[in-house]
């Protein structure tokens, strides 16, 4: 299996995944009757299409002979998937810590992790970037938006 049919693969099943979740979001009791499952759906949907549409595309072209056979696993796919598996963990230590250390906090720890994985030796500039995103969104959302965004630790203001 190549990394077109993995990636495909991939898509679907998380596609999936979204799918059961968003249709497990209860029905508002008043509103709109899609109210907040519209956009999980639409995520899910469009999730679901183009892991399809991926693998298809590569039947495809293995039936037209422009099939090309890569390894999946090399020195460089190693370092990738690593980066990947890294990408994922901070996410989920982002969501675990989002309420409890507020919306500013938790985006500027988790900015700062993504832009130290992929830019490594500029942690200034990474920090910098990653205090300007998080309170420059906060404020977008919170203030301009009118959004709720939990403050966490940093309640008392």
């Amino acid at each position: 299996m190549n990394t077109n049919r993995i990636c495909g693969t991939i898509g679907i099943a998380l596609g999936v995944l979204c799918l059961i979740g968003a249709l497990n979001i209860p029905e508002p009791v008043m509103g709109d009757a899609l109210g907040p499952k519209f956009f999980p759906l639409l995520v899910s949907g469009g999730m679901i299409i183009i892991g399809i549409v991926t693998w298809l595309t590569d039947v495809r072209n293995a039936g037209k002979g422009h099939y090309e056979r890569t390894q999946v696993i090399t020195p460089k796919w190693k370092e990738v998937y690593l980066m990947i598996g890294v990408t994922i963990v901070i996410g989920l230590v982002y969501s675990m810590l989002f309420v409890d250390l507020g919306y500013i906090i938790s985006t500027f720890i988790f900015v700062g992790a993504i832009l130290s994985l992929v830019n490594p030796r500029r942690h200034v500039m990474n920090l910098i970037i990653a205090l300007v995103f998080s309170v420059g969104a906060y404020y977008v959302f919170a203030k301009l938006l009118g959004l709720s965004l939990p403050r966490g630790v940093l309640g008392f203001f």
